[in-house]
């Protein structure tokens, strides 16, 4: 991958050669489509409570991770118990942006801000919300303000609360549409296409269905974040 010249608009990077390309739109790849690889070629920085990482559209502190215990405000509700993971987030792009989702597993893509995260561990098979932190709930993240957000899951009362949260953490990239010229931001990774239309199986790949070949972004770690989880707190 080439960087672009001075002043040039960033250009959409190309991993798959021409013909590779020619071949795959013959067998029929869908719209591009995420994943998020677990196995960078570069090891990601490691970080902690306090650490700080610049992803180009944003820069990202991670201010830590807690139990809260939500008690029912009355008998007709149900108490409710939280994992929150706190973050200090600055958009430095030039528009306002959303929070999004984190995704949900390495083949469930987030989105928004939240297409950078994924929590590696524990294995949270609940929903979770990301929201600017306080008593009036927002999803926009404004350029040059510091925003504290709550990525928050809910756990099972009954069950074990998790001594540590580890998360893997994206950087953004602007990339330029190569039919229209337009430019956008997205979670930064290397384009490919599987199966590669280059090998046999990519080759006898079937032209429809779940099994053709698709382009997919597999978005790199930049960092990995392990925060120790403080223990359960009453709001």
């Amino acid at each position: 991958m080439t960087e672009p010249s001075s002043g040039s608009k960033p250009k959409r990077p190309v991993v798959v050669p021409a013909i590779a390309l020619v071949m795959a739109t013959a067998l029929g790849i869908t719209a591009l489509m995420d994943g998020f690889d677990e196995a960078p070629k570069e090891e990601p920085k490691v970080l902690a409570e306090g650490g700080k990482i610049d992803q180009k559209l944003y820069e990202t502190e991670f201010l830590g991770a807690k139990v809260t215990f939500q008690k029912a405000p009355n008998e007709y509700a149900k108490d409710h118990r939280y994992l929150d993971i706190m973050l200090k987030v600055t958009n430095k792009g030039t528009a306002t942006t959303w929070t999004g989702t984190p995704w949900a597993g390495s083949e469930k893509s987030g989105s928004g801000y939240g297409e950078s995260l994924i929590v590696k561990e524990p294995v949270l098979t609940t929903s979770p919300t990301l929201e600017v932190a306080g008593e009036q709930r927002s999803t926009l993240l404004h350029p040059g303000v510091p925003t504290q957000v709550l990525l928050r899951y809910e756990l099972d009362l009954r069950a074990k609360a998790p001594e540590q949260v580890v998360i893997n953490v994206a950087g953004f990239e602007e990339t330029e549409d190569e039919y229209d010229g337009t430019t956008r931001w997205e979670a930064a990774g290397e384009k490919v296409t599987k199966p590669d239309p280059l090998t046999m199986e990519g080759l006898t790949a079937p032209m429809t269905g779940d099994d053709r070949p698709r382009a997919y972004n597999m978005i790199k770690a930049i960092a990995k974040v392990t925060l120790t989880v403080k223990p359960q707190e009453a709001s």
